[in-house]
């Protein structure tokens, strides 16, 4: 027979107090809620800690670069950083540091208001900013960049950004526009469109691979 320790009722111990401890045998499944007081069987007990393992396995996993279903990353370099508020960064060692700034990529920058950088090395520094492509760079307010290589800096103000597209592109001057590959405009309002072209004064446009716009009047 088991009895009550004392006359309180509110507890037993099984074999009496000082004897050895006793195995208790074919207990009946408890009922599991959150208000439950039954006691729970080794069966149940066996299933808690085999979930427990496989969530712990599956935690490590992605700790160590196997990723979740549909989005992997292998590297062993550094953890992404997203410190500014609303920001987003993916990617080894990639950094979003400005307001709900996204960098997306291997040593993607992302440090300004609403800035995006997406490839790697790629930089939006600028407020507003975007730079997409390998080593891409957006260096002030509002520039544009797409292409690798590419570098857009137009000024301190979103309303005399540059923009530059293609491979190696450059447009480094305020409002000024550079489209194509290795294409440069280098001066204020200045338009190069087309492979290699070159408009390097002011309010000048080179239309066309190759063409160079060096002149004014």
């Amino acid at each position: 027979a088991v009895t009550y320790d004392s006359s309180a009722h509110n507890s037993v111990t099984l074999g009496g107090s000082g004897a050895s401890a006793v195995a208790l045998h074919n207990v009946a499944n408890g009922l599991l809620s959150a208000t439950s007081t039954d006691a729970v069987n080794g069966s149940q007990l066996n299933a808690t800690n085999t979930n427990v393992t496989n969530l712990t396995n599956t935690v490590n996993n992605i700790n160590n670069g196997a990723g979740i279903k549909y989005f992997h990353t292998n590297s062993t370099l550094g953890d992404s950083s997203a410190t500014g508020s609303n920001s987003t960064a993916i990617g080894p060692v990639a950094t979003a540091s400005g307001p709900s700034a996204i960098a997306i990529g291997y040593n993607a920058t992302s440090s300004s208001t609403n800035t995006i950088a997406l490839g790697g090395s790629a930089q939006a520094v600028g407020f507003n900013s975007e730079a997409l492509g390998n080593s891409a760079q957006s260096l002030y307010n509002g520039d544009t960049t797409v292409g690798t290589n590419a570098i857009a800096a137009g000024g301190n103000s979103g309303s005399t950004a540059a923009t530059a597209l293609g491979y190696g592109s450059k447009a480094q001057a305020s409002n000024a526009l550079a489209l194509g590959s290795n294409s440069v405009a280098n001066a204020t309002n200045a338009t190069a469109i087309g492979a290699g072209a070159q408009a390097t004064t002011a309010n000048s446009v080179a239309l066309g691979q190759g063409s160079v716009a060096n002149t004014t009047g």
